[in-house]
């Protein structure tokens, strides 16, 4: 699942499923420098839908998608992640890196 902006590429990070009857969906969304705007957009469409949104901040690359990981493996099962940079690519190798945390640009 891609989110696409005029410089910059989202990437699903994953950690388990949710279903009926859990614990409400929380997302944890991080950027670099790159994707402040769309972050931003995102994290505000999602709030208004009653989504738990838990903000990374904007921080270098790596930051970030070691920030967002780190939140998707603590909350397994009802945790989702969003990055958005520049290509994708240097957030879902990143993210990969932690187990239990699926990224693909």
């Amino acid at each position: 699942r891609r989110l696409l902006g005029p410089r910059c590429r989202g990437v699903w990070a994953r950690g388990g499923s949710s279903f009926a009857g859990e614990a409400a969906l929380v997302v944890a969304i991080g950027c670099d420098a790159h994707g402040q705007a769309l972050k931003e957009a995102v994290a505000k469409h999602l709030a208004q839908r009653g989504i738990v949104v838990k903000d990374a901040g904007v921080e270098s690359f790596y930051d970030a998608a070691a920030s967002v990981a780190r939140e998707v493996q603590a909350a397994p099962g009802a945790a989702r992640g969003i990055l958005v940079a520049g290509s994708g690519e240097g957030v879902a190798m990143v993210a990969n890196k932690f187990k239990g945390v699926y990224a693909s640009p």
